[in-house]
């Protein structure tokens, strides 16, 4: 779950800096970490997989609410 919530506050803070080209490469990076630490320790399953999905998730919630949020700002 702590995992999950950095992952959006880093969403979060990416849609404030940055464009979404800087998502794809950090969902990249995400996603072939936790599959390499997984796959050394043996404890890749399909249970890690949904977890891994749910990290994308809240990763891209992140993007998106702080997108929300920063032209909800930039408009008024």
């Amino acid at each position: 779950m702590l995992i999950a919530i950095a992952l959006f506050v880093v969403g979060f803070a990416i849609s404030l800096t940055a464009r979404v080209f800087v998502l794809v490469p950090v969902c990249a990076f995400v996603v072939i970490g936790f599959l390499t630490a997984w796959c050394i320790l043996g404890e890749l399953d399909g249970f890690r997989v949904a977890v891994l999905i749910g990290y994308i998730f809240a990763l891209n919630t992140g993007y998106v609410v702080g997108a929300a949020v920063g032209q909800g700002a930039s408009s008024s």
